[in-house]
């Protein structure tokens, strides 16, 4: 795979050389800008967090021009286009030939060199681009962030591990089979997010935790058990297992060349199939910068993705619930990453996976009055069904949302209750939004970032073709 440093930036400058009138004034000197702005792109590459290669630099006059960087987007990952002048709509028929390759693209424009940006039309007509409007270059290194979440996303491979033999009577018959997850979804992940599924079984994970060696255990068991704060029901048997559970959950991920994964776990667990549960692997793995998620929920590993490619942060993956009394949601699991804001490790406390009472799960105690972002991504889609009981006739996927809420955290009254799941953390909501919240909440699971993220977050659904909203729900009942 990839280098996931190294991001090749195609630049291009629609443009016109000796144009006798227009904007920013006539027989405006293209060449000598591209240098200019060249030397100042390559100022910018220092700057930002990653490794950056710009290349190309081309001035594109014409179609001919255009179909020749065709080739050049075959090497990048990225495009950054720059137009110089115009003599009316310089984002006009040539910005949308650039953009037909869907590379993740940025627009940046000087005030000036153009007269009319035409952006609400490429927005409308679903054009992957983000628009820079600005003096300064430096303006860039936000969006550039952008790009190469998209660019990372493309990257991703997904290990998904769940088995599909379960008893069909305990699935609602209103609703589709969770479990299943072939090519026709892989596909629409493909479409949206670049992003690979590969799968995996039990009987494989098993496998992989049967070849591991307590030997091998041992130093990263005595590394775990020196970090947590506490240890509580857990045997430290069952840490030593969960510990070789997440070597196990790596060792799998090499052989299939995955860079991230989520679990059926709580079937595993409810089961018994698994010698350990992968609580400890999920959080451990996130820690690392490794996108890590459980109940095999693909969308929320996806979102836990887009959080560590745009932030460098790990997202913290929970089931909100409602206390009415204090206006207050509450993300609750026992898979919570200890580094939420990189620098600092929260304190962590090993407990018995709580929904079981068993294995093990991690209770981490999360800052209040801290900033957060709450997301998720979620399709939409419509069926037709008819008669009673329902026979669906048509099933079509309309699109995905990212959906996002900014807030801060505040304390509540359930830091290690046995009640719900060990980890909580919790947001405050106005009476109004709270019930919103609570007409339109489907589905299960949102995402918390520390941080506030909302503005790179709707760029980056503009350059994912997805949907955005500034709430933590889909509007779709009052």
């Amino acid at each position: 795979m990839k280098d996931k440093t190294d991001y090749k930036i195609l630049v291009v400058f629609p443009g016109r050389e000796d144009m006798p009138a227009g904007w920013p004034y006539g027989r405006f000197p293209v060449n000598n800008q591209i240098e200019k702005i060249k030397e100042e792109i390559n100022q910018v590459s220092k700057i930002s967090d990653a490794e950056f290669d710009f290349f190309g630099w081309k001035l594109i006059q014409n179609d001919s021009d255009i179909y020749e960087s065709y080739s050049l987007m075959d090497d990048a990952d990225g495009l950054v286009i720059v137009p110089l002048n115009a003599e009316f709509a310089s984002l006009g028929p040539d910005i949308y030939k650039l953009c037909e390759k869907n590379l993740p693209a940025i627009i940046y424009t000087k005030p000036f060199s153009v007269y009319y940006d035409g952006y609400a039309a490429l927005k409308a007509n679903g054009v992957k681009a983000i628009l820079v409007a600005s003096s300064d270059l430096n303006d860039l290194i936000e969006p550039l962030t952008v790009v190469k979440t998209a660019i990372d996303l493309k990257r991703l491979r997904l290990l998904i591990i769940r088995d599909l033999e379960h008893d069909y009577t305990k699935i609602d018959p209103r609703m589709l089979d969770p479990r299943w997850k072939g090519p026709a979804y892989s596909g629409l992940i493909k479409k949206y997010f670049g992003s690979s599924l590969v799968y995996a079984d039990s009987r494989e994970l098993i496998s992989h935790y049967n070849e591991i060696t307590d030997a091998a255990v041992q130093e990263e068991f005595d590394k775990a058990i020196r970090a947590a704060a506490e240890i509580k029901e857990p045997p430290k048997e069952d840490i030593f297992k969960a510990v070789k559970m997440y070597l196990a959950i790596k060792s799998l991920m090499n052989q299939k060349n995955a860079n991230g994964f989520t679990v059926d776990c709580l079937s595993y667990i409810r089961e018994k199939t698994m010698p350990a549960s992968p609580c400890f692997a999920i959080s451990r793995s996130n820690d690392e910068g490794i996108t890590a998620g459980c109940e095999a929920d693909v969308e929320s590993v996806l979102t836990i993705a887009i959080c560590h490619y745009l932030t460098g942060k790990p997202g913290f993956q929970g089931d909100p619930v409602i206390d009415r009394r204090k206006n207050r949601v509450i993300f609750a699991h026992c898979t919570a990453p200890t580094r939420m804001d990189i620098d600092t490790c929260c304190p962590c406390r090993f407990r018995t996976h709580n929904e079981s009472l068993s294995d093990v799960g991690l209770e981490i105690e999360m800052k209040t009055n801290e900033p957060v972002t709450i997301l998720k991504l979620t399709g939409t889609g419509t069926i037709k069904y008819m008669g009673l009981p329902q026979i669906p006739v048509q099933n079509t996927f309309e699109t995905y949302h990212l959906l996002t809420h900014e807030a801060v955290t505040v304390e509540h009254d359930y830091t290690g209750s046995p009640w719900g799941c060990r980890t909580k953390l919790a947001i405050e909501l106005q009476p109004d939004e709270l019930e919103k919240f609570e007409n339109n909440f489907f589905g299960f699971h949102r995402v918390v970032l520390y941080g506030s993220y909302q503005k790179k977050l709707k760029s980056l659904a503009q350059l994912l073709g997805v949907k955005f909203h500034d709430t933590m729900y889909l509007p779709v009942s009052g």
